[in-house]
């Protein structure tokens, strides 16, 4: 199986991060310099997990980032089913495609000073949970979810969103999709990225 098209992927990967990554950024509502801003309506190429990603391989996005690029090591996404890897060096981002239908995204962040209060905000907006990973509260957003995506109390019939997970190691937002697995599996898989 692999990782479906990034246009079922997209709506919600752009919304995460601008609800995760660059409400971060842009603690006040105002857009800092060189902080990623995607235009309304927003819709990546299919196969481009965020703006300005280059194909490249792992040992490259290793090279390439000033972050150590961490990864699960679990039968369900480790280095032996890795099957693409993308980088933006600009704004220091990878993406890792891995054979059972997960993604992984890291992302350099500023981290807010209230990750688990961001984490219980955003579960309540969109109908998720907060669960614990590796110490830290994640945000965790089921499949199908119709609050997925969508802000405020905006609810809409549910949708084919992907399961989500979403949280902070240090300075590197750390996110899992994927359309074929439930939150509490990317829990599991998240439990092990080191």
């Amino acid at each position: 199986m692999t990782v479906p098209p990034l246009s079922k992927l997209a709506p919600f990967v752009v919304g995460a991060l601008i609800l995760l990554g660059v409400r971060a950024l842009i603690p006040d509502g105002t857009a800092t310099a060189g902080a990623p801003q995607p235009p309304a309506g927003f819709v990546l190429p299919s196969d481009e997990p965020f703006p300005g990603a280059t194909a490249t391989t792992l040992r490259n996005a290793e090279e390439g980032v000033s972050f150590q690029v961490l990864r699960p090591s679990d039968p369900l996404a480790s280095d032996d089913s890795i099957t693409g890897v993308w980088m933006n060096t600009q704004n220091q981002q990878v993406a890792i495609d891995y054979a059972p239908g997960v993604r992984l995204y890291l992302t350099v962040v500023d981290p807010p000073k209230d990750p688990g209060g961001d984490a219980k905000e955003l579960a309540a907006e969109m109908g998720g949970a907060v669960e614990n990973v590796q110490g830290v509260p994640a945000l965790a957003l089921p499949a199908k979810n119709p609050g997925n995506g969508c802000e405020g109390s905006i609810r809409v019939p549910a949708q084919n969103n992907p399961a989500a997970l979403a949280f902070y190691l240090g300075n590197l937002n750390v996110e899992l999709v994927s359309l074929d697995m439930s939150d509490d599996a990317l829990v599991r898989i998240a439990q092990t990225i080191g």
